[in-house]
């Protein structure tokens, strides 16, 4: 069957058709809470954000460094794309973060996204590894960090990483309004 990525394909593209038959200048909006650094294989929204003029998007991501590479890999979408250097919480303020240690270096550095050879822990802790993918508000219901410290052990096929040490962060807090 389909994964979450082929549904959201199917969607978006089902989205886009529709405005291709319609010809007013209309857009689609998209919400994305953890965007990690964007541009992975396993993001299925930055090709679209990036390819079609229609798509705007709103990005939340709280973890700085990964934030700081969303930043720059979202360098060229203009103001299509609003980053937003939060979590998203149930009130506005701070609030703390369980994420992986991070290794040192400069996220805004470009050789860090763009030179796959050198031997950067920084650029294998945003782009090679999982766990920087892993994080959560501490105190939300149903969000358990040890449950997805569980599920990267599970995806070890996949990757061969020894388990991250944990760490907590203060974050900012959006609070997301139906007004």
């Amino acid at each position: 069957g389909l994964g979450h990525h082929g549904i959201f394909d199917l969607a978006l593209q089902e989205l886009l058709a529709e405005l291709d038959n319609d010809k007013t200048d209309k857009h689609i909006l998209v919400l994305q809470v953890g965007p990690h650094v964007g541009a992975l294989q396993h993001d299925p929204i930055y090709p679209y954000i990036m390819m079609d003029q229609r798509i705007r998007a709103l990005l939340f991501e709280p973890a700085s460094p990964q934030y700081e590479a969303l930043t720059y890999n979202y360098r060229k979408a203009g103001e299509r794309v609003k980053l937003v250097h939060a979590a998203v919480c149930d009130h506005d303020g701070k609030t703390k973060f369980r994420q992986s240690r991070i290794p040192a270096g400069n996220p805004l550095d470009p050789a860090i996204h763009e030179d796959i050879d050198k031997l950067s822990p920084l650029y294998d802790y945003l782009y090679r590894t999982m766990h920087s993918q892993a994080g959560s508000v501490i105190g939300l219901p149903g969000r358990d960090i040890d449950a997805a410290d569980q599920r990267l052990g599970d995806d070890s096929a996949n990757y061969t990483e020894t388990p991250p040490e944990w760490t907590e962060v203060t974050v900012q807090c959006a609070r997301l309004s139906t007004h």
